[in-house]
């Protein structure tokens, strides 16, 4: 049996703020959502980081 996948991308905007608020419209819209992954960029994390990197997170910490 061939299992159909769909994907739908939204945009975020920008800051946690309005990303969190397109997120909560985005589930409400369409409930039965069940993977929602959120991606977005960000300053220099580290030296080693370049331009164009993709870096997974295994943890995260609010700042403010």
């Amino acid at each position: 049996m061939r299992q159909m996948t769909k994907i739908i991308l939204a945009q975020g905007g920008h800051g946690k703020t309005q990303f969190g608020i397109q997120t909560q419209h985005l589930l409400d819209l369409i409930p039965n959502i069940s993977l929602l992954i959120c991606a977005g960029a960000a300053g220099g994390i580290a030296r080693f980081i370049n331009i164009g990197d993709i870096v997974v997170a295994t943890s995260t910490v609010e700042h403010d």
